[in-house]
């Protein structure tokens, strides 16, 4: 199995690259470093939301529903990970007897125009509260017990600048470590820590682009999740 570096690797990696780190050295000084691993942590958080990151998608969170309950405090669920949720991507609705039901996910917006929130029946929709304190409310509210609400979503990405990049891996998949190098090096190449002449940071901006093109059209073909959307009028 291909290595998943460490972000003080990565980090101490695109240094070389501009020339920051001489080819005897073990590594760079912690001012330096830690500026490569807050650009490093930069693009991996944008690149967490600008698409599906399946190596953020945790194992599945299950909500035990309560009869007449409309809203659930996620983070008191058993499971809940550490590092929150991003986006939901997939959520249905498991039976006693182990049957699953596609659950549509609504914004805000559309939750707000539900005028009976509290009406009674088999949850067709859920909504999830993205704040502080993130809330899962469903609609329609269940009245019985022995219902279980399944949620597939992806995390934020950790923090990769902990400890000079020693505490928290680099959390993508080995396939992105190319990616992250070039990414780092260009942006630490603008002058933050050195200037690189245009000609080669246009060369590494491709380099980024088009590793990214190819890994995202893959992932996207191969493991992609459907989600039906429907109208509704309330």
């Amino acid at each position: 199995m291909s290595r998943i570096h460490s972000p003080a690797e990565i980090a101490n990696l695109s240094l070389r690259m501009v020339r920051e780190i001489a080819p005897h050295e073990s590594g760079a000084d912690g001012i330096k470093l830690d500026t490569a691993l807050i650009m490093l942590d930069m693009n991996v958080g944008q690149l967490s939301g600008e698409m599906t990151c399946w190596w953020l998608v945790p194992v599945t969170l299950s909500i035990t529903l309560d009869a007449d309950s409309v809203s659930y405090d996620l983070e008191d669920e058993p499971g809940y990970p550490a590092d929150g949720l991003q986006f939901l991507h997939h959520a249905q609705l498991k039976n006693s007897s182990g049957k699953e039901t596609p659950l549509d996910i609504i914004g805000r917006h559309e939750y707000e125009e539900i005028e009976d929130k509290d009406l009674a029946g088999t949850p067709i929709l859920v909504y999830v509260e993205r704040d502080a304190n993130p809330k899962l409310y469903t609609y329609k509210t269940i009245a019985v017990t022995g219902y279980t609400l399944e949620l597939f979503f992806q995390t934020y990405a950790a923090d990769l600048t902990e400890t000079h990049g020693t505490k928290n891996a680099l959390a993508v998949e080995a396939a992105w470590n190319r990616w992250a190098l070039y990414a780092t090096a260009f942006d630490i190449g603008q002058g933050i820590i050195r200037s690189i002449p245009p000609a080669k940071l246009s060369m590494w901006r491709d380099e980024r682009e088009y590793a990214k093109s190819l890994l995202s059209g893959f992932q996207n073909r191969e493991k992609r999740l459907v989600r039906k959307t429907k109208m509704y009028n309330w």
